[in-house]
């Protein structure tokens, strides 16, 4: 960790909320585009990651309760007794 570069360090221990689950690219307010998500890979260091070995984890955390077409989806379950 200690001979990690400074871009990367930087974004140790950060938390991403409130971004669309529905992006492509995950987001960073200093660094911009840092992580593609389709492709599950950093796009640090100038998007090529190129000499880095340094690695980010990205884990997507969902609050079902807050989709409202979920809600609306069932509560027709509901209506329906399925």
């Amino acid at each position: 960790m200690g001979d990690a570069c400074p871009q990367c360090l930087s974004l140790d221990g950060n938390e991403w909320r409130e971004q669309d689950l529905f992006r492509d690219i995950l987001w960073d307010m200093f660094w911009g585009d840092i992580y593609d998500l389709n492709a599950g890979s950093p796009l640090t260091h100038g998007g090529s990651g190129k000499n880095c070995r340094c690695t980010l984890e990205v884990r997507a955390e969902v609050n079902l309760r807050e989709i409202d077409e979920l809600e609306e989806f069932n509560g027709f379950l509901e209506v329906l007794g399925i």
